[in-house]
């Protein structure tokens, strides 16, 4: 898998998951063309790099537990080498 399509896999995950709707794993898998083991892999790993990820089951949803947003990207310091 390319960096790029990965990028896009964590950029929607995060975008459902701030969403209003209920958006459940499976559906996630399907509109990305990935399996829903994946999609759990997915959130799994977020959970581990510090994402505040959880999962309602009176909404069946998962939702953050702290307000913040996805950035990743390159943050220029000024320093030159």
């Amino acid at each position: 898998m390319t960096l790029s399509k990965a990028l896009n896999i964590l950029r929607y995950i995060d975008y459902c998951i701030k969403s209003e709707k209920s958006i459940k794993a499976a559906e996630i898998a399907e509109k990305l063309e990935i399996s829903e083991r994946q999609v759990f892999n997915y959130l799994k790993e977020m959970k581990t790099e510090g994402f505040p990820i959880a999962y309602s089951r009176k909404t069946n949803k998962f939702y953050y537990t702290e307000e913040g947003f996805f950035f990743l990207g390159f943050l220029k310091t000024g320093i030159q080498n």
